[in-house]
């Protein structure tokens, strides 16, 4: 049975229509990546939130890794945290996603695993972002964002 959770509004739209046939399995993913997040990192129940997912090709993530992070090179999960209220409606908009399913196959050939597989790991990976989780700062909490992304991830 899924823990309660507050109301998610999960956008995924693909940019291109070879990315289109992702966008139900990267839904999903990020649903259940929010259903199982600790009841502390959680949000406030009763409250509205939102979170946009974007498919996009190797030049857009590219662009975006160049504009936002300095390095000119093609990336497979960029995630973007906002926690602002929507300007139009009453909820919590907490950011971006963006993904891209070309660099995920890359990956996910040299892991040995399905593109399928890659997606879920990179979906969940961006939405622990979204929530604050970081891997880039230290290894105490790399490794529990690693841990949580991993039981995650098994239990799609």
């Amino acid at each position: 049975m899924p823990k309660s959770v507050p109301k998610v509004s999960i956008s995924v739209h693909a940019q291109t229509a070879a990315t289109s046939k992702f966008e139900k399995l990267v839904r999903r993913a990020a649903r259940k990546a929010l259903q199982e997040l600790p009841k502390k990192a959680w949000l406030k129940k009763g409250e509205a939130y939102e979170v946009a997912i974007t498919l996009v090709s190797p030049s857009q993530i590219q662009a975006l890794n160049k504009q936002f992070r300095k390095k000119d090179k093609p990336t497979d999960v960029l995630s973007f945290p906002l926690w602002q209220a929507h300007p139009e409606r009453p909820l919590i908009y907490m950011g971006d996603l963006c993904l891209c399913p070309a660099v995920a196959r890359r990956y996910a050939k040299e892991l040995g695993h399905s593109l399928e597989q890659e997606l879920k790991v990179l979906t969940v990976h961006g939405i622990l972002h979204l929530c604050g989780y970081d891997h880039e700062t230290n290894e105490t909490d790399a490794k529990r964002m690693f841990r949580l992304q991993n039981r995650i991830v098994a239990s799609l």
